[in-house]
């Protein structure tokens, strides 16, 4: 069992049918806690993807002081924002679609092509609260191998952008972006499907009302006709 439990879950209702999936109470913000307020697909997978918002030491290390490139900052910040942009240089539009392009071609082709199959083997459009809660799972297992591996202490001790942290720690950040970018798509393809099978069901049921309706209008001209007749 991990010393980092994951948060309390709650449910949540959304305006997305397929993600009504449980809000963690406390994913890294201690004063959001109304469970009924709506978290778009995007925002929530991203988010279930980085590993602080996935426990429940510190307020997901928002209360675990550490210094990050000469400034003091927190451990959650330097997970959310800190680590990914040293790695792409900056915080722009521009950097993150660059950074998306060489993430697609690392799942299609490159480091990720032989993962990505595993990373949608859990995901159920009929149970999306199983599927989140088991990338969850997956996501806080890092909070021991790599985020807090050896303890709160060792983070707030030194810079973490030139102390190794940085070094350690990116790995697993690229990774779990890719893996939250590949399971979105997954889930907005399901959601498609879903969505093109309900509407191929109702347009069958549709035709088919017609086509009855054609049957009658049909047997009434015949009846019109024969009246007529006599």
């Amino acid at each position: 069992m991990s010393q980092f439990p994951l948060p309390t879950l709650e449910p949540i209702k959304s305006p997305f049918p397929l993600f009504h999936m449980p809000f963690p109470r406390r994913m890294g913000h201690p004063h959001k806690t109304d469970t009924s307020q709506a978290v778009s697909p995007i925002m929530f997978i991203g988010d279930i993807h980085q590993p602080l918002h996935d426990e429940n030491l510190d307020v997901g290390g928002n209360t675990i002081s550490v210094t990050y490139a000469g400034k003091t900052t927190n451990l959650h910040a330097v997970w959310d924002t800190s680590i990914p942009e040293q790695y792409v240089g900056g915080y722009s539009l521009a950097d993150a679609k660059s950074w998306a392009a060489t993430l697609t071609t690392a799942i299609k082709t490159g480091t990720y092509s032989s993962l990505k199959a595993g990373w949608t083997e859990d995901i159920d459009i009929d149970d999306p609260i199983t599927s989140s809660l088991t990338w969850a799972s997956d996501t806080n297992a890092y909070v021991c191998s790599t985020v807090l591996k050896d303890g709160v202490a060792a983070v707030e001790t030194g810079d973490l952008s030139t102390n190794g942290y940085y070094t350690a720690a990116i790995p697993v950040v690229k990774l779990q972006i890719a893996k939250a970018g590949y399971r979105l798509a997954a889930c907005e393809h399901e959601r498609k499907k879903e969505r093109k099978n309900k509407k191929s069901e109702a347009l069958n049921s549709y035709q088919k009302h017609l086509l009855h309706n054609s049957y009658i209008l049909s047997e009434l001209s015949q009846i019109k006709t024969l009246l007529y007749l006599q």
